[in-house]
């Protein structure tokens, strides 16, 4: 249910929970109450809907701050982004989304700002590709079922870009999408999953394309491939996997 909130729908009433939900009115309205009794929903008693609650930020909180591989990247992206003066992002897989949890700009008023717990699509982007590398392969066949069972158009498409992003991080170590998600914008994404971690965590670095100017993406993938090379040698040196 929490899932259903989001930036574009921040208020939800409970018919739409039902609706979205597939769950029966009376069985949403006892598990809204529930949740605003500890916090993770408010009632908006002026609109009948329902916000999500501050008691949400204590479930996100730990895990965010028990990333080693977050805090030992940042002094690295912060440095990738004053020299590249592109956006240096980490995320991690949920399902079809890549979330983030640690992120660089150049400028504040820059093409987008992916705050921490802010998402992009795994389908589409260069980290989310980097993400769906790291799958287990029953995981990964398990997730592509899904979404070819939707029958979305433009599927054939989306997998192949998916299988070219794999060739170039196996024969490169990263991968290259331009484009895809906004055309304004070209990234590059990089597996950073350290071993015998259990869920998959990526990097990127998206560049802005200028008339005329298009960003060297090779010279600076190299950047962020040594980026995760320091992290994870970090990691092992100080023994967190």
């Amino acid at each position: 249910m929490l899932r259903c909130f989001s930036i574009s729908e921040p208020l939800i009433g409970n018919k739409r929970l039902s609706e979205l939900l597939g769950l029966p009115p009376s069985t949403i309205a006892r598990m809204t109450n529930t949740l605003c009794e500890l916090g993770l929903l408010n009632r908006v008693a002026s609109e009948r809907k329902y916000q999500l609650g501050y008691g949400v930020l204590r479930l996100g909180y730990p895990v965010i701050a028990n990333m080693p591989e977050r805090h030992i990247a940042r002094k690295w992206m912060k440095d990738l982004t004053d020299k590249s003066m592109g956006q240096t992002s980490m995320a991690v897989l949920d399902n079809f989304e890549a979330v983030y949890v640690e992120s660089f700009r150049p400028q504040e008023q820059w093409l987008s700002t992916p705050e921490i717990g802010t998402t992009r699509p795994v389908l589409h982007t260069a980290i989310g590709h980097a993400l769906l590398y790291s799958l287990e392969r029953k995981k990964f066949q398990y997730l592509m079922s899904i979404y070819q069972h939707r029958h979305e158009p433009g599927t054939s498409k989306v997998i192949a870009n998916i299988k070219s992003s794999f060739s170039q991080i196996r024969e490169n170590g990263y991968c290259i999408i331009k484009g895809t998600y906004r055309k304004e914008l070209h990234a590059v994404g990089v597996p950073l999953t350290p071993i015998n971690h259990p869920d998959p965590i990526a990097l990127n670095l998206s560049l802005k394309v200028e008339v005329g100017r298009h960003p060297n993406l090779d010279k600076f993938a190299k950047q962020l491939i040594d980026l995760k090379n320091k992290t994870l040698n970090e990691l092992d040196k100080n023994g967190s996997f």
